[in-house]
């Protein structure tokens, strides 16, 4: 077995990530527990909470034969007129079969994750976001090959418009895992061969001249090319991002077999894509708050800020009561106390950060905005042969970054790679074979370490100055408390000065906007969450403060914010 991919699907309810998994799935050989994923009719949607289907795929493209003269037939997506006019309807399962171009292809673990729809109508995003994230801390524990994605992929129906949450869904998850973004990859589904030919002939009518007839055959691009390039095109312009595009029909029609055989080999190709791409460790994801949530926390945070400044006054009272020695212990206690609550939040972050895992900055593809010249499609049209171009990759911003070329598909080929004497440039030269249009891959990567290094610098500058003041903080407590002069610090007045840090941590964790995926949310957030979700933010009560206070493990902070807050609620 080469490898196992672990693949997050997202996207909208409604728009096939189940039929899309059902369509891998007729395709291998799956898990027995791994069990079908349960298709929508179109009116609500069916996945609840994240699924697992394990399979083991069988890379390899497939070729239709005829069965009278077990001829393979010539199926070409670039030739459109003859895909349309005379193979499409005209070859049917009745005399035709499927067959794989290899023999013993190599076989490759498939774990897709199925996801809660997003972009619902019921208003359960947030607690969806949630289930994905908490599924993939669970699947981290597991042990190797389950601690890390693959890849990301968003799954759309070829219709669907690029809406304001669809927006908002990208972002979130870009958020939480940025290096996956390099890589990023749309389905889109339910793309028929009928609409394919409706945009065919559209873009290309039948030519009435010789002149027409030239033209028509040195046309650079097939419908299907422009139309994934202008798919693409407008999600760069809406997310600022070029994602690879890929079009299926999950459903295709069992009696027209060529409309099977697209789809097997689309399916070939997306998985090959996947499989090019750089893992990323889950323990590198940052589950970041929505919205909402981060609504719910600040109120919890409101109520910890009154009771803090209620301590506060009353430090004040006790402090006045105290010697110099006192007042000097409680700031030491204050300040040490502070500094290791800033340190821990310091290292949670630099863990994410400051690791040898793969960045992928972008993934370039030749296809499909490879866009062929006139002058070169005409010669290709003339003496029937291959395409030869080049791609260069240069990051300005990223030195030192890696490229990774890949041979995905056979009938493309990279020639050369190269690199100019700076290694700032990555030149690769490419080539197909006749009558095939090159796609193929190069991943843009750096270390985790290399693409955050301001960060990390500025962090560990920090962490270390920290730790010198904790240090001399400690210090001077242990001075003060040794000194024969000193008096025993009044009980309450220390209390409060361990208090006080504490509140302020979990002030900053309620209203920092992420958390590490260690941490995660608990079954205390995911309840507070949901209860908002039902009964609105009057739902939440002090109580809901004292039950975060206690999932932190900060039980004598919560019996002291019950007597300071209780008498008043």
């Amino acid at each position: 077995m080469e490898g196992e991919l672990n693949i997050l699907l997202i996207g909208p309810s409604q728009n096939g990530k189940s039929t899309f998994i059902n369509k891998i799935r007729q395709l291998s050989e799956y898990e027995p527990e791994s069990e079908g994923a349960i298709e929508g009719d179109g009116s609500q949607s069916c996945t609840k909470t994240c699924k697992e289907h394990i399979m083991r795929f069988r890379r390899t493209r497939y070729k239709l034969v005829d069965i009278e003269n077990s001829q393979q037939i010539d199926v070409s997506e670039d030739n459109e007129d003859h895909l349309f006019h005379k193979i499409w309807k005209r070859k049917t399962a009745e005399d035709c079969e499927i067959f794989p171009l290899e023999k013993n292809p190599r076989i490759i673990k498939l774990r897709l994750i199925d996801t809660p729809g997003l972009d619902d109508s019921q208003g359960s995003d947030d607690r969806n976001i949630a289930e994905v994230m908490m599924h993939l801390k669970r699947l981290s524990q597991v042990g190797e090959g389950y601690n890390h994605l693959t890849a990301i992929v968003f799954v759309l129906s070829s219709t669907e418009a690029f809406s304001g949450k669809l927006q908002n869904l990208y972002q979130y998850y870009q958020r939480c895992m940025p290096s996956l973004f390099g890589g990023l990859a749309v389905v889109n589904t339910r793309f028929s061969v009928e609409e394919w030919l409706q945009r065919y002939n559209s873009i290309q009518k039948r030519p009435k001249s010789l002149i027409k007839k030239v033209s028509k055959a040195v046309r650079p691009d097939s419908a299907r090319i422009i139309i994934m390039r202008e798919r693409r095109e407008e999600f760069l312009r809406i997310f600022g991002q070029d994602a690879r595009h890929f079009y299926i029909d999950s459903v295709p029609d069992d009696f027209l077999i060529v409309e099977e055989l697209i789809t097997r080999n689309h399916i070939y190709d997306i998985i090959n894509y996947f499989a090019s791409q750089n893992p990323m460790p889950i323990q590198n994801i940052k589950l970041v708050k929505s919205t909402t949530m981060l609504q719910i926390d600040e109120i919890l945070a409101g109520w910890l800020k009154e009771a803090k400044s209620k301590l506060s006054q009353r430090e004040t009272v006790l402090l006045c009561l105290s010697d110099a020695s006192g007042r000097i212990y409680s700031s030491k206690i204050k300040r040490a106390l502070t500094l290791e609550n800033e340190l821990e939040q310091m290292k949670k972050e630099l863990a994410i950060l400051d690791n040898e895992s793969k960045f992928t900055i972008r993934t370039h593809s030749t296809a499909p905005l490879h866009n062929l010249s006139a002058p070169k499609a005409f010669w290709k049209w003339a003496v029937r042969t291959s395409i030869k171009d080049s791609l260069s990759i240069e990051e300005p911003d990223h030195p030192g970054f890696t490229v990774e070329a890949l041979n995905n598909l056979p009938y493309s080929q990279w020639t050369t790679k190269d690199w100019n004497q700076g290694r700032t440039v990555w030149t690769g030269g490419y080539s197909a074979t006749p009558g095939q249009i090159p796609i193929l891959d190069a991943v843009v990567s750096i270390s985790n370490r290399k693409y955050y290094k301001t960060t990390i610098e500025g962090l560990n500058k920090r962490i270390l100055q920290c730790k010198e003041d904790i240090l001399m903080a400690k210090e001077d407590q242990a001075f003060f408390s040794s000194q024969e002069t000193a008096k025993p610090m009044d009980p309450e007045l220390k209390e409060i000065s361990e208090i006080l840090p504490q509140c302020d941590a979990l002030i900053n964790q309620l209203c920092l906007d992420w958390n590490s995926i260690n941490s995660g949310l608990g079954q205390t957030d995911l309840e507070r969450y949901r209860k908002v979700r039902v009964g609105g933010m009057q739902s939440l009560s002090i109580e809901d403060l004292f039950e975060f206070c206690q999932s932190q493990g900060q039980r004598s902070l919560e019996r002291k914010l019950r007597a300071v807050l209780e008498p008043d609620q």
